[in-house]
């Protein structure tokens, strides 16, 4: 979710510090933006975008039981493999 709008989005890269989405319509470099994966959420705010993908920085890193519980919520867990 950013300030002006809501979107449905494919986080195809995470990290501790930040992700890579996929996604229509996504916000410009310098939008924050609040991104919520299941039962998670952290701010975050955009660092680049090219076309439909872009990179967020989270203003706090996440710690490896959040990122694992955002793995295991995805719906799409068993198509990327995090489920393994």
């Amino acid at each position: 979710m950013a300030v002006t709008r809501s979107r449905s989005v494919v986080l195809s890269d995470i990290s501790y510090d930040g992700a890579r989405i996929g996604g229509r319509d996504l916000p410009p470099a310098g939008d924050e933006m609040l991104m919520i994966v299941g039962s998670v959420d952290t701010m975050a705010r955009v660092m680049w975008r090219h076309a439909d993908q872009c990179g967020v920085r989270f203003d706090e890193p996440l710690c490896h039981a959040r990122i694992a519980q955002m793995k295991q919520e995805a719906d799409w867990a068993s198509v990327t493999g995090w489920d393994r």
